[in-house]
């Protein structure tokens, strides 16, 4: 996890992402998070009947399977360059899927 933005050329924005919503950029962000699938889309605020299902979820996005919403893009653009708060990676118990 970053706790801080990620450094950037100087007098530019802090690197990120990029614009685009690619199913590789997804998958970085995740990595560079240091987060399983099933973390990060609790995180991302995916809920499913079982934790797999909230995996399968970014697992699909990661893969191109599914699209990835704008607003879930700029999330985990948000997460890689300020950290995950921890209200939002405390999400991994039962009651964050029920």
């Amino acid at each position: 996890m970053l706790d801080r933005p990620v450094a950037g050329a100087a007098g530019s924005r802090p690197a990120t992402l990029g614009d685009d919503p690619t199913p590789e950029a997804l998958k970085a962000a995740r990595l560079a998070c240091g987060l399983s699938r099933v973390e990060f889309g609790l995180a991302l605020g995916y809920r499913g009947i079982s934790r797999n299902t909230v995996g399968q979820q970014v697992y699909e996005m990661e893969t191109g399977r599914k699209g990835i919403r704008p607003a879930v893009f700029r999330l985990a653009q948000m997460f890689q360059m300020f950290g995950i708060p921890a209200e939002f990676r405390n999400r991994t118990g039962k009651e964050a899927i029920e």
